[in-house]
């Protein structure tokens, strides 16, 4: 019974990241960000690739969310990272970061070891945009034990 009912949350959240994703006009022609068209503001796309993290039970997730006019996008980023099970873990982080000097680097912690897809979701602050997403895989390493 809970296979089932995880099996279904997840057949739920990745089509609607994905149609979330597509629905931004740029994202769905290519363009990395940009004005829709004149005097509209812009829409933002984001790329999202999963990085190798060497500690263990955690995630690393590079986020870029570029802009046609050069400017540095400011929002939010929702990571929701979901295991094969279906049982999500969901984060929100600030976009830029701010804290060190790896840009668009996020280190997310405590995870299950395994296999999990990840859903990164940009929502800007300054502009009424409309939210982007992308989704991609990260590998967990769980503990290393002792001989």
């Amino acid at each position: 019974m809970k296979t089932m009912i995880a099996a279904s949350l997840t057949a739920l959240l990745l089509p609607t990241a994905l149609v979330v994703g597509a629905a931004a006009p740029t994202a769905a022609a290519g363009i990395s960000g940009g004005s829709t068209g004149p005097g509209e503001p812009p829409v933002y796309a984001v790329d999202a690739d999963g990085l190798e993290a060497k500690a263990p039970h955690r995630a690393k997730v590079f986020v870029d969310v570029p802009s046609a006019d050069g400017t540095e996008p400011q929002g939010a980023l929702d990571l929701v990272f979901v295991k094969d099970g279906g049982k999500s873990f969901e984060f929100s982080r600030s976009y830029p970061k701010q804290a060190d000097g790896k840009k668009g680097v996020y280190n997310v912690r405590p995870l299950p070891k395994g296999r999990l897809t990840v859903i990164v979701t940009f929502t800007p602050t300054d502009t009424a945009d409309p939210a982007s997403s992308d989704v991609t895989e990260v590998r967990v390493e769980g503990a290393r034990r002792g001989r």
